[in-house]
């Protein structure tokens, strides 16, 4: 998600012939989802030391889930393009499928009971 040419990228190919503000908009639809990822996992930890480590273990229970081995990040970064002028990979098919696991991410934590609260008094 630190590749700003990429998200940029994203956007335009999800928001296709609608127009730079729609391309925008599709980028910054990516940025949020993954931010709420983020912060559910930051909440829960779900047995990890470090919240990153949390957001792994959510991506990996959603590619399993979905039999998806394709949304795995490193799949994604595989397939995505490597930028302007240079050889690249598929930045459509990365792009959808980052939308795709960041979607599910999205439906999958909104399900999840919330994160268990400590009585201490």
């Amino acid at each position: 998600m630190a590749d700003e040419p990429f998200l940029e990228r994203c956007g335009a190919l999800l928001a296709g012939a609608a127009g730079p503000a729609a391309a925008a908009a599709k980028a910054d639809r990516l940025r949020e989802q993954y931010r709420g990822l983020v912060a559910a996992a930051s909440q829960r930890r779900l047995g990890a030391e470090r919240p990153e480590l949390a957001v792994g273990v959510i991506v990996a229970a959603l590619v399993e889930h979905y039999a998806a081995p394709h949304l795995r990040p490193t799949s994604v970064l595989k397939r995505r393009g490597a930028g302007e002028g240079e050889e690249g990979g598929d930045d459509a098919s990365a792009c959808w499928s980052l939308r795709a696991l960041l979607s599910y991410a999205e439906e999958t934590i909104g399900a999840l009971p919330p994160p268990p609260t400590s009585d201490v008094t």
